[in-house]
């Protein structure tokens, strides 16, 4: 009976031992250190039943003093092999990670294997915080433990603030990224620790004015100052925020007019002027006098425009404006206005003088940016269809058909978040796949699909947005009857199929329709190596996908926040 005891006191003893350093900051509590999972998958790429972290501090970082260390990820991903045997897949990964002093994530790298684990680490910093490791062994000796031990052996890191400390604040964004130098923009910094704020600088200049909205989130109005990209920090009893890219503001300076060829022109307008000067970024206007003209940005130091038809002889400013301001009038920048020259005959297919355009029989037709008395059409009127359903057919300021890459403003988006889904991936086997599903939206009727099998026609447009209103094409495919496709009609809709998917990769089509909300389904597969960009997306600020139709209908989603974008996937749900 003594000797079973024993032995049951000896095995209870072996069931958990633990190393480490307790911590010495007295009074604080103590924060873990780990990645979030969706950032940990962002690294692996894969998670089969979670990913497990090993967590080692290394010290504290010497330009923020955050706290430094290296997390190690893995997770096995098991299935049956030929024969019913059992195989299993282990993926893992190091990363060099930098936390904030709640524990935050303030940046991580991928990197190698580090030279020495010290499960018993500690240090303090000046301020008498401290980061201190600790290895929990259940069921094994610690001696015995490795970081890919993740199931008996657990690697964990802790940071203990002070009870005396003050964290200093953390600016993670600003909501609006550049201004004019002039000063006077409003602008949202978000982040942590601002509570007790006392200042706001632009650079080395201090808000003229600033309100502190809560512990994350402080409205400032920047100063004036001089051209350039600065830091926007945030200063309070506990210090001042460091300096990141996530930070920054661009001050632009106003534009100049240095000159212009030629200085003048007939009362007619329609006179190509070359605009010379600086800091033409982000033109919006050019005016001769108070009125507007048609213009095209070369660079940032030279602008054409087309001189606007004036009411009399005069001599007027032609005046910039940028986001930087509107340009101070001078003597260099003066275009005079002549008597009319002009004999034209609008509609006989020359430019003459007094015209901005003339494209004889075909002036004024639907799709012509010419009109009837040979004038630009507006800015922004449709023009004739370059065939693609993923790009915008619009006129431009000089009277130019063009055709930008853009979505359908007026598509009709899920009426639930995650509504819709996005798949892009590139298979290990070689190829790649897609799927876009649409739902969870508003009623569509049968006749919104058209005849796909006749002469009416769908195609899916995937845009990776890179900018304000600006988007490349990540992936584009429509389903075709030349590769060996069908389509086949029902009750309540179409279902196209093929085989090869040729010519698109487009294998795949549903169009379902519903009399009643967030019933319909719009679907499309592309299985036989659709061709599509360079993964991972930019996706900044958002990747936007879109099935439309030749009949004006359209079904699509944006997302914003993935899931997976890595190297060989991208996979989200809609905002």
């Amino acid at each position: 009976m003594v000797r079973k005891r024993m032995i049951t006191a000896i095995a209870m003893a072996s069931v958990l031992a633990t190393v480490g350093v307790e911590s010495a900051a007295l009074g604080a509590s103590s924060t873990s250190l780990l990645l979030p999972q969706s950032t940990a998958f962002s690294v692996l790429g894969h998670s089969c039943g979670g990913i497990q972290e090993q967590a080692l501090a290394t010290g504290f970082d010497a330009a923020s003093g955050y706290p430094t260390g290296n997390v190690y990820l893995q997770t096995r991903c098991g299935g049956s092999g030929r024969g019913g045997g059992y195989h299993s897949n282990t993926y893992s990964a190091w990363v060099d990670v930098t936390w904030d002093y709640t524990g935050t994530v303030v940046s991580y790298i991928p990197a190698g294997a580090p030279t020495s684990i010290d499960p018993t680490f500690s240090a303090f910093d000046s301020f008498g915080n401290e980061i201190h490791n600790q290895l929990n062994a259940v069921n094994v000796l610690p001696a015995n433990c490795t970081v890919g031990d993740t199931t008996y052996c657990s690697y964990r890191a802790y940071l203990s603030l002070s009870s005396t400390f003050v964290p200093p604040p953390r600016v993670t964004s600003v909501s609006v990224t550049f201004g004019p130098a002039a000063g006077g923009t409003g602008v949202t910094v978000t982040g942590t620790g601002f509570t007790g704020a006392t200042a706001v600088t632009f650079g080395a200049t201090a808000a003229p004015s600033f309100t502190v909205n809560g512990d994350t989130s402080i409205t400032a109005v920047s100063p004036a100052a001089s051209a350039g990209t600065v830091d926007v920090t945030v200063t309070t009893p506990g210090g001042t925020s460091s300096a990141s890219a996530t930070d920054q503001f661009t001050f632009v300076a106003a534009p100049a007019v240095s000159g212009l060829s030629p200085d003048g022109g007939t009362v007619d307008g329609g006179t190509l002027v070359a605009i010379s000067g600086r800091s033409f970024i982000e033109v919006s206007a050019v005016n001769f006098g108070d009125t507007p003209a048609g213009f095209t940005v070369n660079d940032d130091s030279s602008i054409t425009a087309v001189s606007p038809a004036a009411e009399a002889v005069d001599t007027v400013h032609v005046t910039v404006v940028t986001v930087g301001g509107m340009s101070a009038t001078t003597a260099a920048d003066e275009f005079t206005y002549t008597p009319s020259t002009a004999t034209s005959a609008c509609g006989d297919g020359k430019l003459d003088p007094g015209e901005q355009c003339d494209d004889g029989a075909a002036n004024g037709t639907p799709g012509d940016c010419c009109t009837v008395t040979c004038t630009f059409q507006p800015a922004g009127t449709a023009c004739t269809d370059d065939g693609s359903l993923c790009t915008s057919d619009v006129c431009d300021a000089a009277g130019m058909c063009t055709h930008p890459i853009s979505p359908w403003p007026a598509c009709t988006p899920p009426d639930v978040a995650a509504g819709a889904s996005l798949i892009m991936r590139t298979r290990t086997s070689g190829g790649n796949e897609a799927q876009f599903q649409w739902g969870e939206g508003p009623v569509v009727s049968l006749a919104d699909f058209g005849n796909p099998s006749g002469s009416d026609l769908l195609q899916l447009c995937v845009y990776d947005q890179t900018g304000p209103d600006t988007y490349v094409l990540a992936l584009t495919g429509s389903p075709s009857l030349s590769g060996g496709g069908a389509w086949t009609a029902g009750p309540a809709g179409w279902r196209f199929r093929s085989k090869t998917g040729a010519p698109d990769g487009i294998t795949g089509v549903t169009l379902k329709a519903a009399t009643m909300p967030l019933k319909a389904k719009v679907r499309v597969k592309a299985m036989n190596s659709p061709g599509f960009a360079l993964l991972p997306l930019q996706s900044a600020p958002s990747v936007v996908a879109q099935v439309k139709t030749s009949l004006g209908t359209c079904w699509g989603a944006t997302f914003s926040t993935p899931t997976v974008n890595t190297a060989k996937e991208f996979k989200a749900k809609s905002d």
